[in-house]
Protein backbone atom coordinates (compact mmCIF):
# COMPACT_ATOMS: atom_id res chain seq x y z
CA UNK A 1 0.00 0.00 0.00
CA UNK A 2 2.72 2.49 0.99
CA UNK A 3 4.45 2.58 -2.50
CA UNK A 4 6.95 4.90 -3.47
CA UNK A 5 7.67 6.92 -6.87
CA UNK A 6 11.32 7.89 -6.54
CA UNK A 7 11.68 8.98 -10.20
CA UNK A 8 10.11 12.18 -9.61
CA UNK A 9 12.33 13.57 -6.46
CA UNK A 10 14.58 16.10 -7.77
CA UNK A 11 18.26 16.65 -7.20
CA UNK A 12 16.94 18.80 -3.76
CA UNK A 13 15.12 15.45 -2.33
CA UNK A 14 11.48 17.10 -3.20
CA UNK A 15 8.10 15.16 -4.50
CA UNK A 16 5.39 16.86 -5.38
CA UNK A 17 2.65 16.06 -3.67
CA UNK A 18 0.25 15.21 -6.61
CA UNK A 19 1.66 14.20 -9.87
CA UNK A 20 0.13 17.43 -11.95
CA UNK A 21 0.20 20.41 -9.07
CA UNK A 22 -1.51 22.65 -10.07
CA UNK A 23 -4.13 25.28 -8.48
CA UNK A 24 -7.93 24.96 -8.56
CA UNK A 25 -9.42 27.12 -11.55
CA UNK A 26 -12.68 27.24 -10.44
CA UNK A 27 -13.40 28.08 -6.47
CA UNK A 28 -16.36 26.27 -4.40
CA UNK A 29 -19.09 28.33 -5.57
CA UNK A 30 -18.08 27.48 -8.96
CA UNK A 31 -16.80 30.43 -9.99
CA UNK A 32 -13.55 31.26 -12.10
CA UNK A 33 -11.29 32.44 -9.40
CA UNK A 34 -7.79 30.46 -8.78
CA UNK A 35 -6.81 33.24 -5.90
CA UNK A 36 -9.22 31.52 -3.77
CA UNK A 37 -7.24 28.62 -3.26
CA UNK A 38 -3.90 30.14 -2.72
CA UNK A 39 -1.84 31.41 0.62
CA UNK A 40 -3.04 34.50 2.74
CA UNK A 41 -6.00 36.82 3.12
CA UNK A 42 -8.10 35.58 -0.10
CA UNK A 43 -11.32 34.98 1.03
CA UNK A 44 -14.90 36.48 1.40
CA UNK A 45 -13.36 39.91 -0.10
CA UNK A 46 -10.18 39.36 0.85
CA UNK A 47 -10.80 39.48 4.35
CA UNK A 48 -10.48 35.98 5.31
CA UNK A 49 -7.23 34.07 5.54
CA UNK A 50 -6.82 30.71 4.00
CA UNK A 51 -3.87 29.16 5.85
CA UNK A 52 -2.64 26.92 2.55
CA UNK A 53 -2.67 26.02 -1.00
CA UNK A 54 -5.48 24.11 -2.53
CA UNK A 55 -4.25 22.25 -5.24
CA UNK A 56 -6.51 20.58 -7.98
CA UNK A 57 -7.05 17.06 -6.60
CA UNK A 58 -10.19 14.50 -8.08
CA UNK A 59 -10.76 12.30 -5.20
CA UNK A 60 -8.68 9.30 -5.31
CA UNK A 61 -5.73 10.77 -6.78
CA UNK A 62 -2.20 9.35 -5.41
CA UNK A 63 -0.89 11.95 -2.17
CA UNK A 64 2.87 12.01 -1.62
CA UNK A 65 5.28 12.78 1.25
CA UNK A 66 7.30 15.48 -0.53
CA UNK A 67 10.61 15.29 1.57
CA UNK A 68 12.43 12.62 3.35
CA UNK A 69 10.57 12.62 7.20
CA UNK A 70 8.57 10.98 9.91
CA UNK A 71 5.33 10.50 10.06
CA UNK A 72 4.15 13.34 12.90
CA UNK A 73 0.66 12.88 13.16
CA UNK A 74 -2.60 11.39 11.48
CA UNK A 75 -5.97 11.84 12.60
CA UNK A 76 -9.14 13.08 11.78
CA UNK A 77 -11.38 16.37 12.32
CA UNK A 78 -14.80 17.37 11.38
CA UNK A 79 -14.09 20.42 9.43
CA UNK A 80 -10.73 19.08 7.79
CA UNK A 81 -11.47 15.85 7.31
CA UNK A 82 -8.90 12.87 7.27
CA UNK A 83 -4.74 14.64 8.00
CA UNK A 84 -1.53 13.54 7.77
CA UNK A 85 1.75 15.29 9.30
CA UNK A 86 5.13 14.72 8.09
CA UNK A 87 8.29 16.27 9.67
CA UNK A 88 11.00 16.96 7.11
CA UNK A 89 14.15 15.60 8.28
CA UNK A 90 16.63 17.77 6.20
CA UNK A 91 15.41 21.71 6.26
CA UNK A 92 18.16 22.33 3.97
CA UNK A 93 16.95 20.75 1.18
CA UNK A 94 13.76 22.74 1.71
CA UNK A 95 15.55 25.38 1.39
CA UNK A 96 17.55 24.51 -1.69
CA UNK A 97 14.27 23.86 -3.29
CA UNK A 98 12.51 27.31 -2.45
CA UNK A 99 15.57 28.57 -3.91
CA UNK A 100 15.07 27.06 -7.29
CA UNK A 101 11.40 28.02 -7.75
CA UNK A 102 11.99 31.07 -6.82
CA UNK A 103 8.30 32.18 -6.61
CA UNK A 104 7.41 35.25 -7.42
CA UNK A 105 3.12 35.96 -5.82
CA UNK A 106 0.86 35.35 -8.79
CA UNK A 107 -2.38 37.86 -7.55
CA UNK A 108 -2.06 40.79 -6.83
CA UNK A 109 -4.75 40.89 -3.95
CA UNK A 110 -4.95 38.43 -1.24
CA UNK A 111 -1.88 36.30 -1.59
CA UNK A 112 1.51 36.28 0.72
CA UNK A 113 4.51 35.18 0.88
CA UNK A 114 4.53 34.10 4.84
CA UNK A 115 7.19 33.44 7.15
CA UNK A 116 11.17 32.95 5.88
CA UNK A 117 11.65 29.75 6.98
CA UNK A 118 14.97 28.88 8.65
CA UNK A 119 17.09 26.02 8.26
CA UNK A 120 17.18 25.58 12.21
CA UNK A 121 13.24 25.41 12.35
CA UNK A 122 11.30 22.77 12.59
CA UNK A 123 9.14 22.13 9.51
CA UNK A 124 5.71 20.03 8.30
CA UNK A 125 3.79 19.59 5.96
CA UNK A 126 -0.19 19.08 6.35
CA UNK A 127 -2.26 17.42 4.07
CA UNK A 128 -6.05 17.67 4.63
CA UNK A 129 -9.20 16.46 3.22
CA UNK A 130 -7.43 12.53 2.34
CA UNK A 131 -10.52 10.22 1.60
CA UNK A 132 -7.96 7.76 2.78
CA UNK A 133 -4.96 7.79 4.97
CA UNK A 134 -2.19 4.91 4.89
CA UNK A 135 -0.50 6.13 7.80
CA UNK A 136 -2.90 6.17 11.29
CA UNK A 137 -2.23 7.11 14.55
CA UNK A 138 0.20 3.94 15.56
CA UNK A 139 2.45 5.07 12.36
CA UNK A 140 3.95 8.08 14.61
CA UNK A 141 7.61 7.70 14.36
CA UNK A 142 7.52 6.07 10.82
CA UNK A 143 10.17 6.96 8.05
CA UNK A 144 8.66 7.88 5.06
CA UNK A 145 10.72 8.65 1.91
CA UNK A 146 10.09 11.76 -0.45
CA UNK A 147 7.88 9.67 -2.80
CA UNK A 148 6.21 7.97 -0.58
CA UNK A 149 2.58 7.45 -1.15
CA UNK A 150 0.99 8.47 1.94
CA UNK A 151 -2.90 8.76 1.27
CA UNK A 152 -5.31 9.17 -1.57
CA UNK A 153 -6.81 12.94 -1.67
CA UNK A 154 -10.38 13.44 -1.07
CA UNK A 155 -13.10 15.97 0.31
CA UNK A 156 -13.09 14.79 3.62
CA UNK A 157 -13.88 17.58 5.99
CA UNK A 158 -17.36 19.77 6.36
CA UNK A 159 -15.06 22.79 4.74
CA UNK A 160 -14.46 20.47 1.58
CA UNK A 161 -17.57 18.29 1.07
CA UNK A 162 -20.32 19.50 -1.02
CA UNK A 163 -18.07 21.55 -3.64
CA UNK A 164 -17.28 21.79 -6.85
CA UNK A 165 -13.50 22.16 -6.56
CA UNK A 166 -11.90 18.73 -4.92
CA UNK A 167 -8.37 19.60 -4.01
CA UNK A 168 -5.44 18.63 -1.38
CA UNK A 169 -4.98 21.36 0.73
CA UNK A 170 -1.49 21.70 1.34
CA UNK A 171 0.46 23.56 4.54
CA UNK A 172 3.55 24.09 5.21
CA UNK A 173 4.16 25.43 8.75
CA UNK A 174 6.80 25.31 11.76
CA UNK A 175 4.54 23.41 14.35
CA UNK A 176 3.01 20.01 14.36
CA UNK A 177 -0.69 21.56 14.93
CA UNK A 178 -0.77 24.94 13.44
CA UNK A 179 -4.58 25.49 13.86
CA UNK A 180 -5.25 28.63 15.30
CA UNK A 181 -1.62 29.81 14.88
CA UNK A 182 -2.31 32.08 11.87
CA UNK A 183 0.59 33.19 9.63
CA UNK A 184 2.84 33.21 12.43
CA UNK A 185 3.76 29.59 12.00
CA UNK A 186 3.15 29.06 8.12
CA UNK A 187 4.35 29.64 4.79
CA UNK A 188 3.44 29.77 1.43
CA UNK A 189 3.21 26.34 -0.28
CA UNK A 190 3.81 28.02 -3.32
CA UNK A 191 7.22 28.67 -2.63
CA UNK A 192 8.36 25.23 -2.86
CA UNK A 193 6.15 23.83 -5.92
CA UNK A 194 6.67 24.25 -9.91
CA UNK A 195 2.83 24.21 -10.28
CA UNK A 196 1.53 23.73 -13.85
CA UNK A 197 -1.50 25.74 -15.53
CA UNK A 198 -4.80 25.40 -13.74
CA UNK A 199 -6.43 26.25 -17.48
CA UNK A 200 -7.33 22.40 -18.64
CA UNK A 201 -10.45 20.43 -19.77
CA UNK A 202 -10.36 18.33 -16.57
CA UNK A 203 -11.12 21.04 -14.58
CA UNK A 204 -13.69 22.40 -16.71
CA UNK A 205 -15.26 18.91 -16.55
CA UNK A 206 -15.11 18.41 -12.63
CA UNK A 207 -16.83 21.64 -11.80
CA UNK A 208 -20.11 19.88 -13.08
CA UNK A 209 -20.14 18.08 -10.42
CA UNK A 210 -20.33 18.32 -6.19
CA UNK A 211 -18.69 16.44 -4.77
CA UNK A 212 -19.34 14.66 -1.59
CA UNK A 213 -17.22 13.08 1.26
CA UNK A 214 -19.39 9.88 1.04
CA UNK A 215 -18.17 9.31 -2.50
CA UNK A 216 -21.06 10.37 -4.10
CA UNK A 217 -21.03 13.47 -6.53
CA UNK A 218 -24.08 15.76 -7.80
CA UNK A 219 -24.64 17.18 -11.29
CA UNK A 220 -25.37 20.76 -11.26
CA UNK A 221 -24.96 23.57 -13.24
CA UNK A 222 -22.01 25.50 -12.24
CA UNK A 223 -22.14 29.59 -13.02
CA UNK A 224 -18.32 29.70 -14.44
CA UNK A 225 -18.30 32.92 -14.01
CA UNK A 226 -14.90 34.59 -14.75
CA UNK A 227 -14.40 36.67 -11.33
CA UNK A 228 -10.18 36.52 -12.64
CA UNK A 229 -10.29 40.17 -11.23
CA UNK A 230 -12.46 40.45 -8.61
Amino acid sequence: MNSKDTNLVNKNGWHNPVENPRRNKYNSKGNIKPVSGSYGDVREGYTKYHSGLDLFALPGTKVFSCMKGTIAGSSSSGSAGQIIRIKVDNVKDLLNQMEDINYSLEFDKGEIMGRDIKETDDVYLIYMHLSERYFLEGDVGTPVEAGTEIGLSGVSGTIASGIPSPHLHLEIATVKDAYGKGKTVRTNPARFIKLNSYDTTDQDDSVNFKYNQNGTKEKWNAPKENQLKL
